[in-house]
């Protein structure tokens, strides 16, 4: 190597662990300004999105979400009073009716200095309620006070929620719990605001801070509670809803890494919040059900994955997943594109991995077929060859059987009865294939359908393509079922 280029080669060199040097410090500036960097890009496009598709009701909940996960996270918080105890806080705005996520945050921590964040329920609930106008927020105790509501205010919102008892702008009065008889409430007002001291049970009290009511409103019930708690039960649920019906349907797989389980949550709020989107448009969709989220998150899933199903390359790894395909490449409307291509039918599947047990090691499926076919004897493999043979002409036949139900099945005519004369069987099919125009390419593979008992059998045990001829289907038949059971009982030797 001349002297040119070795330093050519030596420079390139120096370069490029120079950019990978910038790179990490570039990674590792940016990780200690903002924790949420490695998925930060992702998160600000979906939040940005998510509110211009709904305009909420007129409440709004806003609380935390804890997403579990037990891994590695500098953020991760331990909530002792959720289900899960570890996971990742979400903080959260949404519609107090249909529960659709207006608006979320993720909740990293202490800020870089290390000093506490003040009045951090008040920035949160204003941050999430920011281009709110004309809602009312309901907060639990964690975020209610007379300043916010006072903010509140000055961006034409109310709130509702429930108040500790340590916040200094509450009168003593209100809070002296001894001697108060049960189901009694105390009202305290402002200029903007009203408070209720209600108690439930005895030497307990239940205080609640409202922006929205301005006068002593009691219910006509046994407990008279008054409508300020009741407001407040039936709007503090939008969150915690949300973490229930996430919860039901979830795509949420075992993972150490935490940019997943957020992008997990991404995926399974955004299907909840199509849902919602839906069921709002056409209110009529299978009304009624009380599975129709399912329902609908099946459709979702299907008209995802169908384009890639359309243009798909690899061949399928199981009969079953071969006539999926092929019934969705039927049901394309243009199936000769250029990215249409072949499936196969299973045929040359690639073989699954199996446990050994006598090594306790796991090794290949060809290297177990490999071990096994050399210690097999000349009549095991004979027998092996044709169990190989008739397994792969039952998934030709699964799959042929599939488009014949794709394309209409044999919806005009009943299954065959073990009992029935099978000449007037196939008389009756004969008739019905004629009058129903059906193409003669097509009458084997529906008869097939309409087969039970010996008469299947019989169509089992011939090969693949001479299933699909309705001739040899006919003769077979016969061959093996013969004349009707009155004739065969007539026939038989005692």
């Amino acid at each position: 190597m001349d002297f040119d280029a070795s330093l050519l080669l030596s420079t390139s060199r120096l370069l490029t662990d120079l950019q990978a040097t910038l790179q990490s410090v570039c990674k590792s500036r940016r990780r200690e300004r903002d924790k949420l960097a490695a998925i930060r890009d992702v998160w600000d496009k979906w939040v940005e999105n998510v509110p211009l598709l709904y305009n909420p009701g007129p409440h709004v909940t806003v609380d935390e979400r804890l997403v579990p996960f037990r891994g590695r996270c500098s953020f991760r918080q331990c909530m002792p009073n959720k289900p899960a105890k570890y996971g990742i806080k979400i903080w959260a705005a949404c519609d107090a009716k249909s529960s659709y996520a207006w608006n979320m945050q993720v909740y990293t921590g202490k800020l870089p200095g290390g000093t506490s964040e003040k009045n951090q329920g008040m920035c949160v609930v204003l941050e999430m309620s920011e281009g709110l106008q004309g809602h009312n927020i309901t907060c639990d105790n964690l975020f209610t006070s007379y300043r916010l509501g006072d903010e509140l205010q000055k961006r034409k919102l109310t709130m509702l929620g429930t108040v500790r008892r340590n916040k200094p702008e509450l009168p003593t009065e209100i809070l002296k719990m001894q001697g108060r008889p049960l189901h009694s409430s105390i009202f305290a007002f402002t200029e903007k605001a009203t408070v209720v001291s209600y108690c439930p049970k005895r030497n307990k009290n239940v205080l609640v801070m409202s922006t929205m009511h301005t006068d002593v409103s009691l219910s006509t019930r046994e407990d008279m509670k008054p409508q300020m708690i009741l407001d407040y039960n039936s709007t503090k649920g939008g969150v915690d809803n949300l973490d229930k019906v996430t919860a039901t349907y979830s795509c949420q797989r075992k993972t150490a890494r935490w940019p997943l389980v957020i992008f997990y949550n991404i995926v399974d709020v955004s299907a909840y919040n199509a849902y919602v989107l839906w069921t709002a448009i056409d209110q009529k969709w299978n009304a009624g059900k009380l599975y129709r989220r399912r329902l609908f998150l099946e459709e979702l899933g299907k008209a995802l994955v169908t384009p890639k199903i359309q243009t798909r390359a690899r061949p399928a790894r199981s009969p079953a997943a071969a006539a999926v395909i092929e019934k969705v490449k039927l049901r394309s409307p243009n199936p000769t594109s250029p990215n249409h291509h072949p499936v196969d039918t299973g045929g040359n599947k690639r073989e699954r991995c199996q446990k050994n047990p006598s090594k306790q090691t796991f090794t290949s499926g060809a290297q177990q077929k490999s071990k096994t076919t050399k210690k097999m004897s000349a009549p095991s493999q004979v027998l092996a060859e044709v169990s190989a043979a008739s397994q792969q002409q039952t998934q030709v036949l699964q799959v042929l059987m599939g488009r014949a139900e794709a394309s209409g099945g044999t919806t005009s005519m009943q299954r065959m009865v073990e009992v029935e004369d099978p000449h007037a069987f196939l008389d009756v099919f004969e008739a019905t294939a004629t009058s129903c125009k059906w193409q003669e390419e097509e009458w084997g593979v529906k008869l097939l359908l309409l087969l039970v008992g010996e008469a299947q059998r019989a169509a089992l045990s011939l090969p693949a393509t001479a299933r699909m001829q309705y001739a040899d289907l006919r003769h077979a038949i016969l061959d093996r079922v013969g004349s009707s059971p009155e004739d065969r009982a007539g026939n038989s030797v005692p």
